[in-house]
């Protein structure tokens, strides 16, 4: 299945090739977001490289900077 760099939009949620869901809390158009998992310990990194295939999941190349946001 092909995929393509994309550049996440704010507020929308992804799902992850993994099945996964992330909320992009910040964009910045070099195909590189801040995700925040969709879980209640809300692990929330930096993606590197989002790229989306042609059924909508999304992956990315690297992510940094993750630590979970409910501070556990």
């Amino acid at each position: 299945m092909d995929r393509q760099y994309f550049n996440p939009i704010p507020n929308k949620v992804y799902t992850n090739k993994n099945g996964n869901s992330y909320i992009c809390i910040v964009a910045d158009g070099q195909y590189r977001a801040k995700l925040q998992g969709m879980t209640r310990h809300k692990w929330t990194f930096t993606a590197h490289g989002c790229q989306m295939y042609e059924d909508g999941t999304i992956e990315w190349n690297q992510s940094t900077g993750g630590y979970f946001a409910d501070g556990q």
